[in-house]
């Protein structure tokens, strides 16, 4: 007799099932990357955000130590020079500038202080600088007055 080899049964099927089983594994590790991109992004826009945060509350705390140790190294305010005040009221200037006598230079903002100044209705214009080590200068153009008031005795 002679012998034949046993038939093999299920060849077939077991090569679709591994084409099968390798395609989920490979879908599987997809949405796996996925998840973990996402959420690397995620942690990067909070940690940026948290970043902006830490920086703006940062930065004024730096701001008023720089500001402070410019003061102790003798750059404050002791003195306001103005230059072209005649009809404008001295006590209107100081406060439209916003600077008091000993407050650190450097918190002193001149733009801020020259917009403020001709908003005034006597100013025409305004330069505001600062002096070193101690002087805020302003120099001002007043408007000139148009009307002469006059008092008419018996008109008529």
């Amino acid at each position: 007799m002679s012998r034949t080899k046993p038939k093999k049964t299920g060849t077939r099927k077991t090569a679709a099932t591994a084409r099968r089983d390798k395609r989920l594994r490979q879908e599987t590790f997809r949405l796996r990357l996925r998840v973990v991109f996402l959420c690397l992004m995620i942690l990067m826009v909070m940690g940026g955000a948290f970043a902006v945060f830490l920086t703006i509350e940062s930065r004024a705390v730096i701001a008023e130590k720089i500001y402070q140790a410019s003061a102790e190294a003798g750059f404050s305010l002791k003195t306001v020079s103005v230059e072209g005040r005649v009809y404008a009221d001295a006590s209107t200037i100081l406060n439209a500038i916003g600077i008091e006598e000993g407050q650190p230079l450097l918190a002193f903002d001149p733009d801020a202080a020259h917009k403020a100044l001709e908003k005034l209705s006597w100013i025409k214009s305004a330069q505001v600088e600062r002096r070193w080590p101690d002087t805020v200068y302003v120099n001002l153009v007043e408007r000139q007055p148009l009307a002469l008031w006059q008092r008419i005795k018996n008109y008529r």
